[in-house]
């Protein structure tokens, strides 16, 4: 009897080792904040604008997911600072200084050409300065950032989506 319960033991004890072995070669996952500081870092350009909520204009609804630069041509206030972000290039350095060539004062009022940038919320918000910005989705080439902007046109802060891409 106590021979059998031994030879129990050993296949027991022979997976406990090769468990505790291999669980110790690997490395921790990093955090979603380091995943995301880490694909942040580089340069981005703007993909689109689009709405972030249904808004009424010209006699029509014009739905989530539009692009507002479709509408430029129609927005004489607004719609040349949404065209001049489409040439904006947005820079962020791994030691969380930033630098935009390009507009700022629609989507980014505030931030300036350059500054310091932070994430907060296990990287869910992009602070540019003091002013957070919500990423709403991120893959390894795009970037989605949620803002209330101020369409002139509309006198009323419009929710879009800022779809950036590498």
């Amino acid at each position: 009897m106590q021979k059998r319960y031994r030879l129990c033991q050993i296949p027991l004890l022979f997976v406990f080792a090769t468990t505790l072995l291999v669980s110790c070669g690997k490395e921790s996952e990093p955090s979603i904040e380091t995943v995301r500081k880490n694909n942040i870092a580089t340069s981005w350009k703007i993909k689109d604008i689009t709405l972030a909520y249904p808004i009424p204009f010209a006699g029509q609804t014009l739905p989530i997911g539009f692009s507002l630069f479709n509408v430029t041509g129609m927005l004489p206030i607004s719609g040349p600072k949404i065209a001049c972000t489409k040439e904006a290039t947005y820079t962020f350095n791994p030691n969380y200084s930033y630098s935009i060539n390009g507009c700022t004062d629609l989507i980014f009022p505030g931030a300036g050409q350059s500054g310091s940038w932070s994430l907060s919320l296990n990287g869910g918000i992009l602070k540019l300065g003091n002013k957070p910005y919500m990423t709403t989705a991120m893959t390894e080439d795009t970037w989605t950032i949620s803002n209330t902007v101020v369409i002139a046109e509309a006198g009323a802060a419009v929710p879009i989506n800022i779809i950036l891409e590498k």
